[in-house]
C-alpha cells in the first residue's frame, strides 16, 4: 500500500515539475582571483550572499578547532566597530548575517533587502567584517568560552559522541578524524596570533568563492561583487592536503552512556564527487537506506520494528567523506540491528536493486529536486556546493539526465567496488556498552 501511494505522489508530482528548471549560473573571476557565481532571482526583492573559504577544520594541522574559532571571529569585531555596534548597523537595515564552519570549508553568509540605501549599507558592513576583523582577546576569550560550552554539550548527546568517534576511527590520523570545534586543551591553547595568522593565509581572494542570488541585474552582481570581495588581498592557492589513505578494517567501538537506547554508527571511508561512480551511489543509497520507502526503512523499522530510526548516506567531501549508516535501537536488540542491517547491506551489494525499486528511488529524486531549489536560500546552498566543489556550471539542468541514466546494474557494480561488507567500522554509544 505505501509502495502504491509512493507511485501516485510521484505520477501526480511529473506534472507540477515536468518544467526545466530555469537557473542559470553566471561566472566570473575578480582581479584578486575571487571566483563568483551568479543567479538571478527576480521573485522578491532580496539579495543571499555567501564567500566561502577552503579553510575548515581539515587545515587545522594539530591545532585542532582552529578552523572554526577563527570564523567565529568574523563578525566580532572590526576596524573601530564593535560586535554590538556590528550587528546593530545590520539590524537597522534589517540584514541577517551568520557565520559557519565545518570540515571542508568554512563561510559568511548575508541577507539583505535590494532597496537602494538598505543594501549599500549591508554591503558596506559586510564587506568591513569580512576584510578588517579586529580578533580583539576579550573577544576571543568569550567565543572560546562558547565553544567549550559546545563541546561539555556534545558530551552528553549520545548522536555526537557517536559521530565524532566514528569519524576518529575510520579516519584514524586523517585531517577528518578530529572534532570540528577541537577540545578542551586545543582550545584553550589557540591565541590571538593563532587567528590572525590562519586568517590572513586562508581567507583570501584566491581561496574564495563568492554566491550571489537574487533580485539583482548582472551589471549589479558585478559591482557588488567587488564591494564584498574585491578587498580581500589575493593571497596564495592553498595546495592540495596529503589525504593517508589506511587498510581497512573491522572495527567495533563501544562507548558506555547512561541512556535507554544505543545510537549506532557504521561505515567506512568513501567517496569524493570526481568519483565516476557518484550518481550511482547516490541512486542507490536512496534505495538502500536514503528514503522512506528504503531496504533499511521497511525491513529493520516497519517490520521488525528494531530502531527508533535509521538512515543511511555518502557524504562526499573535499577529500574522501564516509559512507555511514545511523540508527538507534533498545540497547537489548544493539546485536540483532546490527547483524541485520550489514546481511542487508550484503544482499545489496550482492544482488543490487530491483527495477521497481529503481523507478521509486529515481521519481522521487527527479522530482523532488525542484523543491530543493524552492527558495533563494536553498539555491544559494546547491550553488555553494557547485562552486566548493567544483562541479560543472550545468550540474543543475544536467541532474535529472544522470539520475535518469543510472541502472540497477550499474548500483551493483558501485556498491561492489566501494563499499567492502566485511571492513565495515561499528560504534555503538549506549548503556553497558
Amino acid at each position: 500500500m505505501k509502495k502504491i501511494i509512493i507511485l501516485i505522489f510521484l505520477l501526480f508530482s511529473t506534472s507540477i515539475f515536468s518544467n526545466n528548471l530555469s537557473i542559470k549560473i553566471q561566472h566570473w573571476v575578480l582581479s584578486n582571483k575571487t571566483q563568483v557565481f551568479f543567479v538571478r532571482r527576480t521573485e522578491i526583492p532580496m539579495l543571499d550572499a555567501e564567500l566561502i573559504f577552503s579553510a575548515g577544520s581539515s587545515h587545522d594541522g594539530n591545532q585542532y578547532g582552529l578552523g572554526t574559532l577563527t570564523n567565529a571571529m568574523i563578525g566580532e569585531g572590526a576596524n573601530n566597530l564593535s560586535t554590538e555596534q556590528i550587528a546593530k548597523n545590520f539590524e537597522n537595515v534589517g540584514a541577517q548575517f551568520r557565520v559557519f564552519a565545518n570540515r571542508d570549508m568554512a563561510g559568511v553568509l548575508l541577507r539583505t533587502t535590494t532597496r537602494e540605501n538598505y543594501l549599500n549599507t549591508a554591503l558596506e558592513n559586510f564587506s568591513t567584517v569580512i576584510s578588517t576583523p579586529a580578533f580583539p582577546v576579550d573577544v576571543i576569550n568569550r567565543v572560546k568560552e562558547q565553544l567549550l560550552s559546545a563541546i561539555k554539550s556534545q558530551a552528553q548527546d549520545p548522536s555526537q559522541i557517536a559521530s565524532n568517534a566514528f569519524y576518529k576511527t575510520i579516519y584514524q590520523n586523517n585531517f577528518y578524524a578530529h572534532n570540528p570545534i577541537g577540545n578542551n586543551e586545543s582550545i584553550v591553547a589557540l591565541t590571538q596570533n593563532d587567528l590572525i595568522s590562519f586568517y590572513k593565509k586562508y581567507y583570501v581572494g584566491a581561496n574564495a568563492d563568492l554566491i550571489l542570488v537574487g533580485d539583482i541585474t548582472e551589471a549589479q552582481a558585478k559591482i557588488i561583487s567587488k564591494k564584498i570581495a574585491g578587498n580581500l588581498p589575493e593571497g596564495k592557492i592553498i595546495p592540495a592536503l596529503s589525504f593517508a589513505e589506511h587498510d581497512k578494517t573491522s572495527d567495533i567501538n563501544k562507548i558506555n552512556f547512561p541512556s535507554t537506547q544505543s545510537t549506532l554508527m557504521i561505515g567506512q571511508v568513501g567517496i569524493t564527487r570526481e568519483n565516476p561512480d557518484y550518481y550511482a551511489l547516490m541512486v542507490g543509497n536512496a534505495i538502500f537506506g536514503g528514503l522512506q520507502s528504503s531496504v533499511l526503512y521497511d525491513e529493520v523499522r516497519e517490520k521488525r520494528g528494531l530502531v527508533y530510526t535509521v538512515t543511511s548516506a555518502f557524504d562526499p567531501l573535499q577529500y574522501r567523506g564516509p559512507f555511514m549508516i545511523y540508527l538507534q535501537t533498545k540497547s537489548s536488540t544493539v546485536d540483532t540491528a546490527n547483524d541485520l542491517i550489514k546481511k542487508l547491506l550484503k544482499k545489496f551489494i550482492d544482488e543490487g536493486p530491483t527495477a521497481e525499486q529503481l523507478n521509486i528511488a529515481k521519481q522521487s529524486m527527479i522530482h523532488g529536486f525542484p523543491l530543493s531549489l524552492s527558495s533563494n536560500s536553498a539555491i544559494l546552498a546547491v550553488v555553494s556546493n557547485i562552486a566548493f566543489y567544483h562541479r560543472p556550471l550545468n550540474y543543475l539542468d544536467m541532474y535529472e539526465k544522470n539520475i535518469d541514466a543510472v541502472t540497477s546494474e550499474q548500483i551493483k557494480k558501485a556498491f561492489q567496488k566501494n563499499i567492502d561488507v566485511d571492513k565495515l567500522t561499528t560504534v555503538v554509544v549506549g548503556k553497558n556498552n
